[in-house]
């Protein structure tokens, strides 16, 4: 095992804007994806879902992530995430935001985005 399979530096990755204000670079493992996303000050991540379990956590500044409770006729749940907190997103719940501030978030997707390999490498 080499150190480049232990340590990896987002700052080698390609960045891709994914949504307007959004720029992620990604890190593919066996597993999982990772994403290191920086974030405009009121760039919106439009409502979407995807297959995968997403873990998001905030390193810099603050974000609204909101999700919306299929089991309760779409009510929405919103709460505004910054360092001391994560958000644990299941399969298939539809999902959006928007950054408070300019944001930096670390995004891990599991199993890993089979789309975004496609996409973005």
């Amino acid at each position: 095992m080499e150190n480049k399979d232990i340590f990896y530096d987002f700052s080698h990755s390609t960045p891709h804007e994914i949504f307007p204000g959004f720029i992620a670079r990604f890190r593919h493992t066996e597993f999982c994806t990772i994403a290191y996303v920086e974030i405009k000050k009121n760039a919106k991540l439009p409502e979407h879902k995807h297959p995968e379990q997403q873990i998001s956590k905030v390193l810099k500044g603050e974000f609204l992530i909101g999700i919306k409770d299929a089991d309760k006729n779409d009510v929405t749940i919103d709460m505004k995430t910054n360092e001391s907190t994560i958000a644990i997103i299941p399969s298939n719940v539809v999902h959006y935001g928007i950054a408070l501030t300019d944001c930096v978030v670390m995004d891990i997707f599991f199993p890993r985005r089979e789309d975004f390999i496609q996409k973005y490498t």
